[in-house]
This record gives C-alpha cells, structure tokens and sequence, in this order.
C-alpha cells in the first residue's frame, strides 16, 4: 500500500521541543532520562492514555515486537540505546501496520519509504536523544494505516482530556500548526447570525440573505482568539424539507 502522506507543517527542531512540552509528551522528569529507551519507554507510556495502570501499559507495549526476537517492552527495558529499526518498527505497529503483512520486522524503512511516511533525520543506526526527540514529534504527525495522524489517534483515545481542565495549558493549543482539543464541548456557545449575500434570487428588492450557525467555544467570551472552520453545506438544516423551512429566516 502507498500513503499519501500531507499536511506534516516543516517545523524547526526548537519548536518542536517547545510544542511537545506544550502538549505534554516532555516533562521536567523525563527531561532528565539519559537514555534514548527510557526516554521513548515514558513517550510510549504515555500514549496509551485509556489505561490507567502500569502493568496494562506494559503488556500493550510487550505486544508489539521491537526485532523480530524481542517484544517492545523487553527492548526498552533492557537496552540502553534505541536503534532506527526498532524504533520504526514499534512505531509502524502503533500507526496500526502488521508485522509480515504490511513490513518487515527486519527492515522497517523499506516499508517507511514504499508506504511513504516520514523518516526522522539520524546521523547513525541509533537515535541519540536529541533525534530521538524529534522522532517522536515527527511520528505524531504521521499518518496511521486508517489515515489519521498518529496524535489525531490518541486524541480519539482521550489524551488530551485531562488538559480540558487544566488551567495551566495554553488555548488554543497549537501542534504543527494544528489546533488540538483542548476545549470544553459541553460548555460550548451556539448562535446563529445572517449574512447579507450579492444575490437577489426571489426578486423582492433585497440582498438573499444566508443563514450561518456559529458553534465556538465559551473561553471566546473573555477574548480569546481561536482557529475557525467555515463548512458551507445544504444539508445543516437536514433533508426534511418542510422541517428545514421552518427554520429558515423569512
């Protein structure tokens, strides 16, 4: 298979670093790891955020296979360095490819370059934790095998929960130029306004005028600015006619 690989924004490494503090993948704590594998042991370990308790995660992480004899959470444990192969390896597991169908355990990045995802830069065989680092940003940003992005995945899975709340995170929430959900969506402000179009289509002497419904979320009433997506479509009102009628102006 072939994935056409968009929207990874170029981003410089010290943006990176800034962005994965921001959402929280590098902490004080790890920050002081010395090693690439316990470094990328804390990353995996956050990236099973609907399992609450250590020894769930470790037996996720043991299900995936770091060379074709040792499973991940075997290699992270007992190695200190992190080799390019094994890193692609566990990370074309996470993005939902299968050993021997979709690759190879013993050549990762011939699958990395035929099914076209990124590679991080590397001077050697190993990562050090510099380019281990930069790695790990740029998997995020990868696309998994049902065509999200590896972060958009664990969003889905609710990493990004525990920030609804937190007062210390920055809204919006920015990664790779992407706004992330970080927004309270019970509490969200629905309106809907008219805008005045160029059109007079029934004849009447006046501008058409064409319903938008704004849905934002309740922190943009103190000011705050954040991304929008404008979707113009027939079908906000549904496909009942005389339903969608009696919702339209006059």
């Amino acid at each position: 298979m072939r994935n056409q690989q968009f929207a990874i924004r170029p981003t410089q490494p010290a943006d990176a670093l800034r962005e994965l503090e921001q959402i929280h993948f590098l902490t004080a704590a790890n920050q002081q790891l010395t090693s690439p594998s316990a470094l990328l042991r804390d990353f995996y370990d956050k990236s099973w955020p609907e399992y609450t308790t250590v020894n769930v995660v470790d037996q996720q992480l043991s299900n995936l296979m770091a060379t074709p004899d040792v499973d991940g959470l075997a290699f992270l444990t007992q190695h200190e360095t992190v080799s390019v192969n094994s890193f692609y390896n566990l990370a074309l597991q996470r993005l939902g490819f299968t050993p021997g169908l979709d690759f190879q355990l013993t050549d990762p990045l011939a699958a990395m370059a035929k099914i076209q995802l990124p590679v991080a830069d590397h001077a050697g065989n190993d990562f050090t934790l510099a380019e281990l680092k930069q790695a790990w940003y740029l998997l995020l940003t990868t696309h998994t095998k049902t065509g999200q992005t590896f972060l958009d995945h664990l969003t889905t899975h609710g990493y990004f929960a525990p920030m609804v709340h937190d007062a210390s995170v920055e809204k919006p929430l920015i990664f790779n130029g992407k706004s992330q959900a970080v927004f309270d969506t019970t509490q969200l402000i629905r309106e809907v306004v008219y805008v005045e179009s160029p059109q007079d289509t029934d004849h009447d002497g006046h501008r058409d005028l064409l319903k938008a419904e704004v849905i934002r979320p309740a922190e943009t009433e103190t000011g705050l600015k954040v991304p929008v997506l404008y979707t113009a479509s027939p079908y906000n009102q549904g496909t009942n006619d005389e339903a969608g009628d009696q919702m339209m102006h006059n």
